[in-house]
């Protein structure tokens, strides 16, 4: 089974369902889909061909510009040279009456542009980079007709940061990219094409 985190609640759901009808004897009251995940990737490999392929390429051309440089932490310690798996998860809660936040509704900006556009802003002190590119993951379920499926929608966002201005304008500029961040369809069509046209300058992560 191919799908994403979105997916396992649906499965989770249905086999729910499916267990309850059993046991109760009945017939199973699963929603009819409006479409399957096959009739989906052959939409997405028709639209995606042509002009409208290149029209998406060329947005992310203009965005990405050429081959990025790895971005340079410090670290606390001397690493190997063999890149490892080894990781670890931090949780925390943010309170709701953060100055940060407040600021963020005052722009219009939600949570996630207020931390994304922060974090970027951080790596950049950290490494001394002018611009820097995260890699965000998005659902990718931008039809009503997918948030029923079952299947891989999950697409990967390149979000590029300018942080040569001035202080104060990091902020409304990091939450100004992530407004109008752009189609996300044709990386996802044509991830081949799309590593043959190019990387943003500066640092990413």
């Amino acid at each position: 089974i191919v799908g994403d985190g979105w997916s396992l609640g649906r499965l989770l759901d249905e086999i729910g369902e499916l267990y309850r009808a059993g046991y109760e004897g009945r017939p199973a009251r699963l929603p009819a889909l409006p479409i399957q995940y096959a009739d989906y990737a052959l939409w997405q490999q028709r639209h995606l061909t042509g002009a409208a392929l290149e029209r998406q390429l060329d947005y992310w051309r203009e965005r990405l510009g050429r081959n990025p440089v790895p971005l340079d932490l410090p670290t606390d310690r001397p690493r190997g040279g063999a890149a490892g798996n080894r990781s670890a998860a931090i949780r925390f809660g943010i309170p709701d009456g953060l100055a940060a936040l407040r600021a963020a509704r005052r722009e219009g900006a939600t949570p996630f542009m207020l931390f994304a556009a922060l974090f970027q802003t951080l790596l950049g002190r950290l490494a001394g980079c002018s611009e820097v590119s995260v890699g965000v993951p998005v659902a990718g379920r931008r039809y009503l007709a997918t948030e029923v499926l079952i299947g891989l929608f999950v697409n990967t966002l390149v979000l590029r940061t300018d942080l040569s201005g001035a202080p104060d304008e990091l902020f409304e500029h990091g939450v100004s990219f992530c407004r109008r961040a752009g189609p996300v369809d044709a990386a996802r069509a044509s991830p081949a094409r799309c590593a043959r046209s190019g990387r943003a300058p500066g640092c990413a992560f």
